[in-house]
């Protein structure tokens, strides 16, 4: 009586053990896919950071507005658009 409880007793230890490895082994496989996923969203914030920089960068805006016609052919800008800073008024209350 007392081995056929002891055998029972190893049985439901080795299938609870089987059953935690297994379950280690997916969340690893779950783990190893997200952080593939972590890789390829970096390299894609990268990317569109990388291409924000260039789109932004003064040459570029100002191709592209003489391109739609918002500042004349020969890139003279007004003095307010060039960065000529009118005086700052000083609002008091």
């Amino acid at each position: 009586m007392r081995l056929g409880f002891l055998i029972v007793c190893m049985a439901v230890l080795a299938v609870t053990l089987v059953h935690i490895r297994r379950s280690e082994l997916v969340a690893r496989h779950q783990i190893q896919r997200l952080e593939a996923y972590q890789v390829r969203l970096r390299r894609t914030l990268w990317r569109q950071e990388r291409d924000m920089g260039y789109l932004t960068a003064p040459a570029q805006v100002r191709r592209r507005a003489m391109r739609m016609a918002l500042i004349p052919p020969d890139g003279e800008l007004p003095a307010e658009l060039a960065g000529a800073t009118a005086p700052q008024r000083t609002w008091q209350r």
